[in-house]
């Protein structure tokens, strides 16, 4: 058993698109597939937040078969990276759903009405009404703390032709694993990417505060990417563990080697990546105790 968990943002203005949302699964997977799905609501009035969790069971319903539904059925929605199952229940509204007649509950999470969220002025005014600041109401209220990201353990380092093909699925997966990731999407605006000093420290930083790098390796890695071998750089720089994953391109072996030897990557540790099982990578990480 191989299980999955998948943590989605909420809108708490447009809820009705994640009660459908979460009716669309119900209704399209069974209970052995689909093990756990619900929804979290946190009503802090500084900063309302809804998270949907959704787990599934990879002995009954294959990932690519539920990410290739989620892509044509939802396209929009991504998979929220760094916030894990553990950190959502642990306080809020909570609900877990069943069957469909069970998602009737499902406004009960909710305390505001849409129309005061969608306008900051009514919803200053109710704020005003509390004496208390923002950070004695959560000290006084641990419940309605604001979900915190994890720090990542992860920097992922790829090229951008390449990211929607491997580095999200990549990410996305490791984070249903629990392990906590950097990746550029998430982290580098359009301003950084328009400062190549500023997009240079962005990088830095995030290396540093991971504990490994993964290299995705491919031609577009090797022919089209520069800032990938400022990666590598700053890895060594900062005597970070590496691992390069490659996909049974022997077209790219010679490229490769002059890799290795450009870098002296003599340390650095590869895996084969074939049909998008990522499972070798978890095992690699933990058994070398890089988690």
């Amino acid at each position: 058993m191989d299980k999955l968990t998948y943590i989605f943002k909420g809108d708490y203005v447009n809820r009705d698109n994640d009660k459908n949302f979460i009716r669309s699964i119900i209704s399209k997977f069974n209970q052995e597939q689909v093990t756990g799905i619900g929804a979290k609501v946190n009503n802090n009035p500084w900063g309302v937040e809804v998270f949907i969790f959704v787990t599934i069971d990879t002995a009954y319903l294959n990932k690519d078969e539920f990410n290739s539904w989620l892509k044509s059925n939802y396209g929009e929605r991504e998979v929220t990276h760094n916030i894990f199952l553990g950190q959502i229940t642990m306080s809020g509204n909570i609900l877990t759903f069943v069957d469909e007649s069970s998602l009737s509950f499902f406004d009960i999470l909710f305390i505001f009405s849409e129309k005061v969220v969608s306008f900051p002025d009514e919803r200053n005014d109710i704020l005003m009404l509390s004496s208390n600041l923002r950070s004695d109401f959560e000290k006084k209220y641990p419940q309605y703390k604001t979900t915190k990201y994890q720090t990542p353990v992860v920097f992922i380092s790829h090229s951008s032709f390449d990211k929607t093909s491997i580095a999200l699925p990549l990410s996305d997966y490791l984070c249903t694993k629990e392990i906590s990731i950097w990746l550029d999407r998430n982290e580098i605006n359009l301003d950084d990417k328009h400062n190549d000093q500023q997009l240079y420290e962005k990088i830095y930083n995030g290396i540093s505060i991971c504990k490994f790098g993964i290299f995705i390796v491919t031609s577009n890695f090797l022919e089209k990417s520069d800032w990938v071998k400022k990666e590598i750089s700053i890895c060594q720089k900062q005597n970070k563990k590496m691992l390069f994953l490659t996909f049974n391109d022997t077209s790219l072996k010679n490229k490769l080697e002059k890799l290795k030897e450009e870098f002296c990557l003599t340390e650095a540790s590869f895996i084969s990546i074939s049909d998008n099982n990522y499972d070798p990578v978890i095992r690699f990480l933990r058994e070398n105790n890089h988690l």
